[in-house]
C-alpha cells in the first residue's frame, strides 16, 4: 500500500512538474491558457514610457478602461490578441489614448509619450514686444529679434540674460544666424554680415570653414517634409502622416523624434508619432514662424506683434 502511494506521488509529481514546465515555455514563447475558453492562445507584449525622465507611479495605464498598470515605464506581457482602447491617464495632465490591435508579431512599442499639464499655459511668457520676426542661433544660446520698426535688431542671450541692441539706417529686410556669433543681414540696400561680440559689421565673412560646418543643421534633421501644403510627410520614408483642410506651414519632430508639432496659419498644435492625440498649444500671427529648443523645452512664437516663450 505504501509503495503504491509512493508510485502515485512520483506521478503526481512528474504530471505538476511536466504542466509547471509546459506553461512556462509557452509563457515564453508569449502564449497563454485562457481559462475560459479552456484553449492555448497567443498573447502580446505592450512596452510603454512618457518623456517624464524618473519611475513615474501616477499615471495609468488603461485597456478598454480596465486599469493594467500603475506606473511607467512599463514592459507588459500576456496581453490577449484583441483591439483595444489604449490610454494613459495622469491627474492634472490631458489624457492619451490610443486604438490599437495587438499582434503576436511584434512587440508593441509607444516610447517618450508626451504627457502635457492641462495647466500648461500658466508658462507662458511676454518676451519681447512690438516684434517683426526673431531667429534662434543652431547653439540656442541666442535670439535675435526683429523689431517693428525693421531698423532696430535686439540680440539676447538666453544663458546670461545680456541684451545687445544693433540699429540700421536702412530698413532691415531679413535676419539669420550664420554662426553662434555672426548674424547675416539684409537691408533694403546692403548684405552684410554683424558680429555680436565685437559689435562689428563686415561685409563678408571670412571664417569659410566655419560657415560650411554651420550649415549642418540639426533643425532641418528634425523637420517633417511637407507636400502639397496640407499634407505632412516623414522626411526619409516620405510615408503620409497626416491629410489635412488647412494649410500647413511648419511641421517639426520634437521630444526626442516621439512628438509632432506643427503650425497653421494661425494655431499651433502638439500631437503625438501618428498625428493623433492632437492639442492645440495656441494662436499665433499668420506668416510667423515658431522655434522649439528641445534641450529647454521651450516654443517661442509671435502673438499680436509680440514674442512669447511656452515652457513644455
Amino acid at each position: 500500500m505504501r509503495k503504491r502511494k509512493y508510485y502515485i506521488n512520483q506521478i503526481l509529481s512528474l504530471l505538476i512538474f511536466i504542466c509547471i514546465f509546459t506553461y512556462a515555455i509557452l509563457n515564453a514563447y508569449g502564449y497563454k491558457l485562457d481559462f475560459r475558453r479552456m484553449k492555448v492562445v497567443s498573447s502580446s507584449v505592450l512596452d510603454m514610457s512618457t518623456n517624464i525622465d524618473h519611475i513615474d507611479i501616477d499615471t495609468r495605464i488603461y485597456l478598454d478602461n480596465k486599469i493594467v498598470a500603475n506606473k511607467t515605464p512599463i514592459n507588459l506581457r500576456n496581453i490577449p490578441i484583441e483591439y483595444y482602447i489604449l490610454e494613459l491617464r495622469k491627474k492634472g495632465y490631458y489624457t492619451w489614448t490610443k486604438n490599437i490591435q495587438f499582434d503576436d508579431v511584434r512587440v508593441t512599442s509607444y516610447r517618450d509619450i508626451y504627457m502635457l499639464p492641462l495647466d500648461y499655459k500658466n508658462t507662458l511668457n511676454l518676451y519681447a514686444k512690438d516684434v517683426d520676426t526673431f531667429i534662434v542661433s543652431e547653439d540656442t544660446e541666442k535670439i535675435a529679434i526683429l523689431k517693428k520698426d525693421k531698423k532696430t535688431v535686439l540680440i539676447n542671450n538666453t544663458k546670461t540674460s545680456e541684451i545687445t541692441k544693433y540699429t540700421d539706417t536702412s530698413t532691415i529686410d531679413l535676419i539669420e544666424w550664420v554662426d553662434k556669433s555672426n548674424l547675416k543681414v539684409e537691408s533694403k540696400n546692403d548684405v552684410y554680415y554683424y558680429n555680436i561680440e565685437k559689435a562689428y559689421k563686415y561685409d563678408e565673412i571670412f571664417d569659410i570653414d566655419n560657415l560650411i560646418t554651420w550649415w549642418g543643421s540639426t533643425k532641418n534633421e528634425k523637420k517633417l517634409v511637407i507636400t502639397n501644403s496640407n499634407e505632412i510627410r516623414n522626411k526619409k520614408t516620405n510615408k503620409l502622416l497626416a491629410r489635412f483642410m488647412n494649410n500647413i506651414e511648419e511641421a517639426f519632430y520634437i521630444n526626442k523624434g516621439n512628438t509632432v508639432l506643427y503650425t497653421t496659419d494661425k494655431d499651433i498644435t502638439l500631437c503625438d508619432i501618428d498625428i493623433e492625440n492632437c492639442i492645440k498649444l495656441n494662436n499665433k500671427d499668420p506668416g510667423t514662424k515658431i522655434n522649439y529648443i528641445e534641450n529647454g523645452k521651450i516654443l517661442y512664437f509671435i502673438l499680436d506683434n509680440n514674442l512669447y516663450s511656452l515652457i513644455l
